[in-house]
């Protein structure tokens, strides 16, 4: 979910496969330890209806990028 906003498409197919019965999605993962990124993840989770879905995070020490357009940041403000 960040630096930039390719992960919106592939998180909005995602749930499209999944509503359609040809994936199941058992848990969604941060690859990025940005402080935003598991937030932005949740708000797309409670977008597709699944506030319970686990949010993975990445390890201490991995890199923390976000995008310097602050979309992600914003997306959680509102």
């Amino acid at each position: 979910m960040g630096p930039d906003y390719d992960d919106v498409g592939a998180i909005t197919l995602l749930y499209a496969l999944a509503r359609k019965g040809e994936c199941e999605i058992l848990a969604t993962i941060a690859s990025d330890a940005h402080p935003s990124i598991a937030p932005t993840i949740e708000v797309f989770n409670r977008y597709f209806g699944r506030a319970d879905m686990p949010i993975g995070v990445a390890s201490a020490g991995s890199p923390g990028f976000t995008a310097g357009n602050n979309w992600n940041d914003s997306l959680v403000t509102r």
